[in-house]
């Protein structure tokens, strides 16, 4: 029998159990994908769906599970609320003024 961290658990299904239980942790990461991908440029406009699939290669390529596109937006919102980042509502959707995707 395997060495236990518990009574019940065997320690390799132990340590399993701790890094599953640590993964949502890589979930989301607005705030680090807004400060590796954005930045203020004058005249430049994106729209949150640009955003969102601009975010969702970023978490692709960082290895993190990106948020659902509502709750992306909703988070994305918060922050550019925080920041001081101007939108607009055009049609069906929200464009955020005066920032750029990218490398500075």
């Amino acid at each position: 029998m395997c060495e236990t961290k518990s009574s019940t658990l065997p320690l390799w299904q132990f340590r399993r159990r701790e890094r599953i239980m640590s993964k949502p942790a890589s979930i989301g990461r607005v705030t680090s994908y807004a400060a590796a991908r954005l930045f203020p440029r004058a005249g430049s406009n994106h729209t949150a769906e640009e955003i969102f699939l601009d975010y969702v290669q970023w978490c692709a390529r960082s290895r993190h599970v990106p948020l659902r596109d509502g709750v992306f937006r909703e988070r994305f919102a918060e922050l550019a609320r925080t920041t001081g980042i101007p939108r607009h509502a055009e049609w069906a959707d929200v464009v955020y003024l005066d920032v750029a995707l990218g490398e500075p």
